[in-house]
């Protein structure tokens, strides 16, 4: 299969990151037999895009981002007609020290996926009108939710915003009620925003996908993202009606890391794992990612912002070495990771910085 894909890198350590992406990408092309043609577009995330970059993004099958902040970042949604932002939340249990939740719930899988909609879904001036303004999006938003939901585990859990006015809440549930039909497969419950939040803390294990409108989304997704320990393992998509979508990690530019090769980039892997499933119906490509990322935290290097007691520290781009050459081969991933323990990675001044007993 030959596909295009859009790179944007962004502020900050937006490059540095997506450059190891762009190596897991080149590894699973080759692994599969798939031709992914690159092109880099290196313009920042916090001025407008111009015209021409706007033509050559949407030019593409669909883009990946280096950060996730910044004004481009809207204004590419906007014209791609993107409509729902899904961020997952793993918990992965190398990490699990790093979560503030209870042992007891740290050791059940947490694995979950939150569908947030952008933007207000609002019902129009009478309360009996049978048309609602951005019907049509929100159509888009669930449907979304549900197809991703009977990927997953087939659980859908609605978190009703508090304060959404009565026509709003009937078309909200109408419009699930109707999709419900649509997708047997999927159990769909509905809750209030305040009880999904309570719940997400008690029994997180218990979410598979929620779907979140208006500021609750924003809120729950800064919740979910707590329970993982560190935001640089974690990663959005921003999809639409198509397939093509945008794709990021949720670390933001993190200037203060910049140029210094301390980065996480596994939020930036993933991103492009969530590209191949989600964009171009890779699902076992998506997968072989992250078995490979989940090879090298099980060996133990870690990044700086993930860095525990006897683990060895690797710098951003070491991290995507390794992670590239699991995916490569056996024999490969061998070499990288005898290469890492004879280098040290070169963290001297970083080793004085970073207390414990980790081995540099």
């Amino acid at each position: 299969m030959e596909k295009k894909i859009a790179l944007l890198p962004g502020g900050g350590i937006g490059a540095e990151v997506l450059a190891q992406a762009e190596k897991a990408l080149r590894a699973i092309g080759g692994r599969f037999g798939h031709r992914f043609t690159f092109e880099l577009i290196p313009v920042g995330l916090s001025a407008p895009l111009g015209e021409e970059v706007l033509e050559r993004c949407l030019a593409a099958d669909s883009v990946l981002a280096g950060v996730g902040t910044g004004q481009a970042i809207g204004q590419l949604a906007e014209a791609m007609a993107l409509k729902a932002r899904m961020r997952p939340a793993l918990l992965y249990p190398q990490l699990a020290g790093a979560s503030p939740l209870a042992p007891a719930l740290v050791k059940q899988d947490i694995d979950l996926m939150l569908v947030q909609a952008i933007g207000e879904f609002s019902a129009g001036e009478e309360e009996d009108a049978p048309a609602v303004r951005g019907e049509e999006d929100a159509v888009r938003i669930a449907r979304i939710a549900f197809r991703t939901a009977e990927m997953r585990r087939c659980g859908l859990v609605f978190a009703e915003q508090p304060g959404l006015d009565a026509c709003a809440r009937r078309s909200w549930r109408a419009l699930l009620d109707r999709l419900a039909a649509e997708f047997p497969r999927v159990r769909l419950r509905r809750l209030g925003a305040s009880e999904v939040a309570s719940r997400l803390l008690q029994d997180p294990a218990r979410f598979d996908v929620i779907l979140a409108d208006g500021v609750c989304g924003a809120v729950l997704a800064g919740e979910a993202a707590g329970l993982t320990g560190s935001a640089g393992m974690m990663s959005c998509a921003v999809l639409g009606a198509g397939r093509r979508g945008l794709y990021h990690p949720v670390l933001g530019p993190s200037p203060d890391m910049a140029g210094q090769n301390l980065a996480n980039p596994v939020g930036a892997v993933y991103a492009g794992a969530l590209l191949l499933k989600y964009a171009f119906g890779m699902a076992d490509e998506c997968a072989a990612i992250e078995a490979a990322v989940q090879r090298v935290l099980d060996d133990g290097y870690r990044t700086a912002d993930i860095l525990t007691r006897r683990c060895r520290l690797v710098s951003c781009e070491r991290m995507g070495e390794l992670i590239a050459a699991a995916l490569t081969s056996p024999t490969l991933y061998r070499r990288v990771a005898r290469g890492t323990h004879d280098a040290g990675d070169g963290f001297g001044t970083l080793q004085r910085k970073v207390s414990g007993d980790a081995r540099m």
